[in-house]
């Protein structure tokens, strides 16, 4: 009996490149707007001047497509709350964001949201200290609408 190389393999090779080279196109990135309410949870009064921040959680992570393709990752934005308790955010579609708000003289609020939001998940009061941040002071509450 003799010995018969193997054929070399390149179809999964070929499939992997052509993988990573379709994902290398996909770093553009669709934001949709929405309006942040936060208030104070115990008196529902609105907190005005809070400082709400987004922030894109995968984005800056080292294996993200971002970082490997040196894409640029989504954005993330910043505002502060008008007198209403109300601001204007931009939120990546299908994309992990940490959303943070932090009045004076209250608990912190973050969350991970990822949208496009539709339904149910609109417009519900939410309350959502941070675990590791101890509390400052009562807790805030915070909604996102269109």
């Amino acid at each position: 009996m003799s010995w018969v190389e193997p054929a070399p393999r390149r179809a999964p090779l070929a499939s992997l490149v052509a993988a990573l080279a379709l994902l290398a196109g996909c770093s553009t990135y669709t934001y949709t707007e929405y309006q942040l309410e936060a208030r104070d949870a115990v008196t529902l009064v609105p907190l005005p001047d809070a400082v709400v921040a987004v922030d894109p959680t995968s984005a800056r992570h080292p294996v993200s497509l971002a970082s490997i393709f040196g894409t640029d990752p989504p954005e993330g934005c910043a505002a502060r709350t008008d007198s209403r308790g109300r601001a204007a955010i931009r939120l990546p579609d299908n994309h992990p964001s940490l959303v943070r708000v932090v009045a004076r003289g209250h608990a912190p609020f973050e969350s991970c949201v990822t949208g496009p939001w539709s339904g149910s998940e609109l417009g519900v009061w939410v309350r959502r200290p941070p675990p590791d941040i101890p509390a400052d002071g009562p807790p805030l509450e915070v909604r996102i609408t269109r």
